[in-house]
């Protein structure tokens, strides 16, 4: 009598334990679904915050904030912006088009397509803005251009807007400061 009552009580604690997990998996799910687009409620959620690197034909380190992988094996791209304004930048679409390089050279198949999920600073549902990506030839001489920057045989263009020149780390020595 005494196992049979040990059995049960251990029987309930891993069916409520299993309802515990079951709940908290459904609720993030349903979260993710109020912001993540429609293509992708059925995608699989391969990668978060993961990093990659490849040495040729450029070298590039990126990290992934998320990628989902659809039924056909496609890769989709998820970057995480918090800001004050719902607003995609340039630099979104360099860092997430970099990413598709560097999974591409790894043999992945990526989308063309990304997105860039902004979370408002204020609060709110975030929202998911789709970015059309550079293709492999753009990052590479991106990739090409920062290299001589860095080995100082190209001079830099200096910022097209002030607020960038605000932010810059280079703002001390850079010939081109928006003042």
């Amino acid at each position: 009598m005494f196992t049979l009552l040990c059995a049960l009580a251990l029987f309930t604690v891993a069916v409520l334990w299993a309802v515990r997990v079951g709940a908290r998996r459904f609720r993030g799910r349903r979260v993710d679904h109020e912001w993540l687009p429609a293509n992708l409620h059925t995608a699989k959620l391969l990668w978060s915050e993961k990093l990659f690197r490849c040495g040729q034909p450029v070298p590039l380190v990126v990290r992934i904030d998320r990628a989902y992988q659809g039924c056909d094996g496609e890769l989709t791209l998820i970057e995480f912006k918090r800001r004050a304004v719902c607003r995609v930048h340039l630099s979104d679409v360099v860092e997430l088009s970099a990413q598709r390089y560097v999974l591409q050279t790894a043999g992945h198949r990526v989308s063309g397509r990304a997105y860039v999920v902004v979370v408002l600073s204020g609060g709110g549902c975030p929202r998911a803005i789709p970015v059309e990506l550079e293709d492999p030839q753009r990052i590479e001489q991106r990739v090409a251009r920062l290299l001589a920057l860095r080995e100082q045989r190209i001079r830099p263009n200096g910022a097209v807007h002030f607020a960038v020149c605000r932010g810059c780390g280079h703002q001390e020595v850079c010939p081109n400061k928006v003042r």
